[in-house]
């Protein structure tokens, strides 16, 4: 799993202007890594919003919920990975404002993860 997710990181290398079907694989290798990593449930995982959920901390990442937003009902917080984080700022500088560009006319999100239409990722099971 670690090795299908570093390959879709290393999709959009290249320095070409990336298509949509290589942010999506970007944004998918990103979820694959972090869940990976941190195991969150898909409701937790889907409704990550920047600035409230996943909060700058120094020069890395929390991800922090509150617990009414938790099975147990306990806040929850950790940090990201350090070696996550370059993805991550990837993603979030270039790679998530390209979805987001697709449908303007969407009010913006705060959604850490978003599809083809630049609208929030709704969970799946």
């Amino acid at each position: 799993m670690l090795e299908l997710a570093s390959r879709l990181l290393k999709s959009i290398d290249g320095g070409a202007a990336l298509t949509a079907e290589q942010a999506l694989n970007y944004r998918d290798g990103l979820i694959l890594a972090l869940l990976l990593h941190r195991p969150l449930r898909i409701s937790n995982l889907a409704g990550i919003e920047i600035g409230r959920h996943l909060v700058e901390a120094g020069s890395g990442y929390l991800l922090m919920f509150d617990g009414s937003e938790m099975k147990s009902h306990r806040p929850f917080e950790c940090g990201v990975p350090s070696k996550l984080i370059p993805a991550l700022r990837r993603y979030i500088d270039h790679v998530r404002p390209l979805l987001q560009a697709v449908a303007p006319l969407e009010p913006s999100s705060d959604a850490l993860w978003l599809g083809m239409r630049g609208r929030r990722c709704a969970p799946t099971v």
